[in-house]
Protein backbone atom coordinates (compact mmCIF):
# COMPACT_ATOMS: atom_id res chain seq x y z
CA UNK A 1 0.00 0.00 0.00
CA UNK A 2 1.43 3.31 -1.02
CA UNK A 3 1.37 6.28 1.34
CA UNK A 4 -1.33 7.95 -0.47
CA UNK A 5 -3.56 5.18 -0.20
CA UNK A 6 -2.68 5.17 3.62
CA UNK A 7 -3.48 9.07 3.59
CA UNK A 8 -6.88 8.57 2.32
CA UNK A 9 -7.62 5.59 4.25
CA UNK A 10 -6.82 7.19 7.35
CA UNK A 11 -8.73 10.45 6.18
CA UNK A 12 -11.74 8.63 5.86
CA UNK A 13 -11.63 6.35 9.38
CA UNK A 14 -11.17 10.45 10.53
CA UNK A 15 -14.16 11.39 9.07
CA UNK A 16 -16.42 8.37 9.81
CA UNK A 17 -15.16 8.71 13.15
CA UNK A 18 -16.57 12.31 13.40
CA UNK A 19 -19.87 11.93 11.90
CA UNK A 20 -20.69 9.09 13.99
CA UNK A 21 -19.60 11.23 17.45
CA UNK A 22 -21.79 14.12 15.97
CA UNK A 23 -24.79 11.98 15.16
CA UNK A 24 -24.76 10.16 18.59
CA UNK A 25 -23.99 13.50 20.49
CA UNK A 26 -26.67 16.38 18.51
CA UNK A 27 -25.95 18.73 21.37
CA UNK A 28 -22.02 19.10 20.39
CA UNK A 29 -22.66 20.47 16.75
CA UNK A 30 -24.52 23.42 19.31
CA UNK A 31 -21.52 23.77 21.41
CA UNK A 32 -19.13 23.62 18.31
CA UNK A 33 -20.92 26.40 16.45
CA UNK A 34 -21.42 28.61 19.94
CA UNK A 35 -18.29 28.42 20.65
CA UNK A 36 -16.86 29.42 17.23
CA UNK A 37 -19.23 31.89 16.98
CA UNK A 38 -18.19 33.85 20.20
CA UNK A 39 -14.24 33.02 19.97
CA UNK A 40 -12.68 36.00 20.70
CA UNK A 41 -10.36 37.44 17.91
CA UNK A 42 -9.16 41.01 17.64
CA UNK A 43 -10.00 44.24 15.21
CA UNK A 44 -8.63 41.94 12.06
CA UNK A 45 -10.46 38.51 12.82
CA UNK A 46 -6.79 37.17 14.47
CA UNK A 47 -6.22 35.65 17.30
CA UNK A 48 -5.14 38.37 20.49
CA UNK A 49 -1.73 38.89 21.05
CA UNK A 50 -1.54 40.84 24.25
CA UNK A 51 -4.36 41.02 27.01
CA UNK A 52 -4.91 45.09 26.29
CA UNK A 53 -5.83 44.37 22.84
CA UNK A 54 -9.65 45.15 21.92
CA UNK A 55 -11.41 41.98 22.25
CA UNK A 56 -14.77 41.08 20.18
CA UNK A 57 -16.83 37.95 19.37
CA UNK A 58 -15.63 36.31 16.42
CA UNK A 59 -19.60 36.74 15.15
CA UNK A 60 -19.49 40.35 16.02
CA UNK A 61 -15.82 40.78 13.86
CA UNK A 62 -17.41 38.77 11.20
CA UNK A 63 -20.65 41.03 10.34
CA UNK A 64 -18.50 44.47 11.07
CA UNK A 65 -16.32 43.23 8.57
CA UNK A 66 -19.06 42.63 5.92
CA UNK A 67 -21.06 45.84 6.62
CA UNK A 68 -17.25 47.63 6.16
CA UNK A 69 -16.57 45.87 2.73
CA UNK A 70 -20.49 46.95 1.36
CA UNK A 71 -19.70 50.41 2.37
CA UNK A 72 -16.18 49.94 0.64
CA UNK A 73 -17.80 49.23 -2.33
CA UNK A 74 -20.70 51.39 -2.51
CA UNK A 75 -17.68 54.71 -1.66
CA UNK A 76 -15.90 52.67 -4.58
CA UNK A 77 -18.54 53.03 -6.96
CA UNK A 78 -19.68 56.42 -6.09
CA UNK A 79 -16.23 57.67 -7.16
CA UNK A 80 -16.18 55.80 -10.07
CA UNK A 81 -19.53 57.50 -11.01
CA UNK A 82 -17.96 60.93 -10.75
CA UNK A 83 -14.34 60.11 -12.38
CA UNK A 84 -13.95 62.49 -14.73
CA UNK A 85 -15.03 65.40 -12.58
CA UNK A 86 -12.55 64.31 -9.46
CA UNK A 87 -9.95 64.30 -12.57
CA UNK A 88 -10.80 67.29 -13.90
CA UNK A 89 -11.00 68.97 -10.51
CA UNK A 90 -7.11 67.46 -9.73
CA UNK A 91 -6.19 68.81 -13.00
CA UNK A 92 -7.38 72.57 -12.04
CA UNK A 93 -5.72 72.42 -8.78
CA UNK A 94 -2.31 70.91 -10.37
CA UNK A 95 -1.68 73.92 -13.01
CA UNK A 96 2.35 74.30 -14.07
CA UNK A 97 2.39 77.84 -12.09
CA UNK A 98 1.11 75.89 -8.90
CA UNK A 99 3.75 73.29 -9.58
CA UNK A 100 6.69 76.09 -9.89
CA UNK A 101 5.49 77.45 -7.05
CA UNK A 102 6.00 74.43 -5.09
CA UNK A 103 9.40 73.89 -6.07
CA UNK A 104 10.26 77.49 -5.45
CA UNK A 105 9.74 76.46 -2.07
CA UNK A 106 10.83 73.26 -1.41
CA UNK A 107 14.14 74.72 -2.51
CA UNK A 108 13.97 77.57 -0.32
CA UNK A 109 13.28 75.50 2.39
CA UNK A 110 15.91 73.59 1.75
CA UNK A 111 18.56 76.51 1.41
CA UNK A 112 17.08 77.87 4.57
CA UNK A 113 18.43 74.50 6.46
CA UNK A 114 21.47 74.52 4.76
CA UNK A 115 21.30 71.75 2.76
CA UNK A 116 23.55 71.60 -0.07
CA UNK A 117 21.50 71.51 -3.39
CA UNK A 118 23.08 71.85 -7.19
CA UNK A 119 20.90 72.46 -9.72
CA UNK A 120 21.86 71.86 -13.09
CA UNK A 121 20.17 73.57 -16.36
CA UNK A 122 20.95 71.11 -19.91
CA UNK A 123 20.56 72.48 -23.26
CA UNK A 124 17.91 71.10 -25.12
CA UNK A 125 20.02 68.40 -26.99
CA UNK A 126 21.74 67.07 -23.43
CA UNK A 127 18.19 66.50 -22.32
CA UNK A 128 17.31 64.04 -25.24
CA UNK A 129 20.19 61.61 -24.78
Amino acid sequence: MNDEAIKELVQNSIQVSIVKALNETPEAIDALVQAALQKEVNEHGDKPDYRSERKMPWLEWCVGEHIRNAARSAIIEAVKLRDEDIKTAIQEKINADSVVDSMIKSILGMIDREWSLEITFADKETRKR
